[in-house]
């Protein structure tokens, strides 16, 4: 006899009959060789209610014959979708028959949901969470299910973590494969691994919260101890911690500013940066050591002092910055330009000259206070050498244009976008296609010739101009705007896939601080809202966190233009804000 049939027996001993009986009823008919339908959804039905740890394990092995059942059916229903086409009588029946077993899943999860028992969710803590065996789909419901039961200690703490890291060494593989397979364009693998990847990444956002979540100083201080500086931990994880805890004001800025003191690797002080950054005005006690980084050999640390003394704005902080504009080139004295812009509302752009002498000239009433600091947008709208995308300076020397070609692009700019979709722009109207194409056309005969350049386009899938950033010489962008001009529009607006694109071209260098990403400057156009290749709407809230985990380090600028009524605007302001952007509607 196996160790879990023989705490099986001993569980059944100490449930109540009715429970006893509800649960034999539910596994003989599971277990069974041909069980009907009808017999399978009268057994879940006669099981509600049940809420213990003996009840969990039989539940979760009535989910696993059903996933198994249900995933064979799924497998079939696709390859022959693919070589019957979706109109043959054999697919339909299966699709008949995979229903119900889809259902009962749901039923089961629904059943999850209303346990509340404390021994059943210290069963899920210790048993489900954490068991790579159990489908991604229960160990998620369990996690949330538990609510505030969740136990607060630094042992918790441990596992949680140790999870959210499998987890990503299992993702890391799948965002590998689409995007090569989006480089390829082939539709169906990237959607098909889209499905793999998803449930992996919400259970890791589950568990991202439920870290927030907890409060027990010990805790705390276990988490902030063991994983700013701990490589084998995803960056994503690290940066989230840091940055939630410290706008929360869960951990002190002595308590950050200790740490800065004792990092050494400039993956560590970047990450410790962002956490000044959020944590607002408390930030403005650790300003002179901050400032400091402004000189670290690293130029990761650099840009990040820079950009958290742009959230600080002391008036102490602007001689410092000032004094760094002469060392500085790249992306490197851009971010210098946009903290200096920021703190003290000037525009000079690159010119060095005009910013002493507004120093030397006005700089005073910024030091002393008489002007209030912080209120500069940091635009860089001076010295533009780059010309502009609709009304955005082309900043960067190398820039990735990511432009919507869903069938709604086909509609007139001057239609609102609400109620029901138009048709096509009449004769003599212009289309958003034809208004996107003049604008980027354009703008990329503004490109000085060292920028560096790329242009994704998307619907339902992203498609990439050329597989590496182009030089804009003079023919290249010949060739380029006469391909921009046979665009046409159709499909849906596949924005997730589009920004996984751009970030592939960008290389390892936005989550490695050893790297310059190959991209520095994003421009994201959109008439719609988030989709799937299928159409359906896409989470955005999942999009937002993607970036987040692609863009660690803010190293990777993206502006947003939404054009019509039709778009999520609060999904692209937030998008731009958060990676150091801007949104313009249009």
């Amino acid at each position: 006899m196996t160790l879990l049939a023989t705490l099986t027996g001993i569980l059944l001993c100490v449930l109540q009959p009715t429970e006893r009986e509800q649960l034999s009823t539910l596994l003989r008919t599971f277990r069974s060789s041909s069980p009907s339908v009808a017999e399978q959804r009268a057994a879940l039905a006669q099981a509600q209610g049940v809420d213990s740890p003996r009840a969990v394990q039989a539940i979760l092995e009535v989910f696993q014959i059903l996933n198994e059942e249900s995933s064979r059916l799924q497998k079939r229903i696709r390859s022959a979708a693919k070589s019957s086409g979706r109109r043959d009588t054999g697919l339909a029946e299966m699709r008949r028959k995979v229903r119900p077993l889809l259902a009962m899943q749901q039923d089961i999860v629904n059943m999850l949901r209303a346990m509340k028992n404390k021994d059943t969710h210290k069963f899920f803590f210790e048993e489900v969470i954490g068991n790579g065996k159990v489908h991604l789909t229960i160990r998620t419901v369990a996690l949330v299910t538990m609510g505030t039961n969740l136990p607060d200690s630094p042992q918790s703490a441990n596992q949680l973590v140790k999870i959210f890291t499998k987890l990503e060494s299992m993702a890391l593989p799948l965002e590998k494969k689409r995007r090569q397979a989006i480089h390829s364009m082939d539709k169906k693998p990237v959607a098909e691994l889209r499905r793999d990847l998803d449930p992996i990444r919400r259970f890791q956002d589950r568990i991202l919260t439920a870290l927030l979540s907890l409060s027990n100083p010990e805790t705390l201080s276990w988490l902030f101890e063991n994983t700013i500086e701990n490589f084998r931990i995803p960056l994503s994880l690290r940066v989230s911690l840091i940055q939630s805890n410290s706008q929360n004001n869960v951990i002190s800025i002595p308590a950050i500013v200790k740490s800065l003191e004792d990092a050494r690797d400039p993956g560590a002080i970047a990450i410790l940066l962002r956490g000044i950054a959020r944590s607002g005005k408390r930030g403005q006690e650790a300003g002179i050591l901050v400032i400091s980084f402004l000189s670290h050999e690293d130029e990761t640390v650099r840009e990040q002092a820079a950009y958290t003394l742009s959230k600080l704005a002391l008036p102490d902080s602007i001689q410092p910055l000032l004094d760094r504009l002469e060392h500085e080139e790249g992306r490197t004295l851009h971010r210098m330009i946009q903290a200096l812009e920021v703190i003290t509302g000037q525009n000079h752009g690159t010119r060095i000259k005009a910013w002493k002498q507004w120093f030397s000239d006005r700089g005073q009433a910024y030091l002393n206070g008489t002007v209030p600091l912080g209120k500069g947008t940091g635009t860089g709208s001076e010295e533009v050498t780059r010309g502009y995308y609709f009304g955005i300076p082309q900043i960067g020397q190398s820039i990735v244009y990511v432009i919507d070609v869903s069938g709604s692009m086909n509609e007139s700019m001057d239609f609102a976008g609400k109620g029901r979709r138009t048709q096509k722009a009449k004769d003599g109207e212009t289309s958003r296609l034809d208004a996107c194409k003049t604008e980027l056309t354009q703008a990329l005969r503004a490109l000085p010739s060292n920028t560096r350049f790329n242009i994704i386009y998307y619907s339902d899938v992203a498609r990439i101009y050329s597989k590496k950033m182009g030089k804009a010489s003079e023919s290249t962008l010949r060739a380029a705007s006469k391909w921009v001009n046979q665009l046409e529009a159709g499909g849906a607006t596949n924005i997730y896939d589009a920004l996984d694109a751009a970030f592939a071209l960008a290389g390892n260098g936005t989550t490695d601080k050893y790297y310059n990403p190959i991209v520095e400057t994003v421009f994201l156009l959109t008439d719609g809202k988030p989709q799937l290749p299928n159409g359906a709407m896409d989470n955005t809230e999942r999009i937002r966190a993607a970036v987040r985990r692609w863009n660690p380090y803010g190293k990777l600028v993206i502006h947003t233009i939404g054009m019509g009524a039709g778009v999520n605007e609060d999904f692209l302001k937030n998008l731009a804000l958060e990676n150091g952007g801007r949104y313009v509607p249009r």
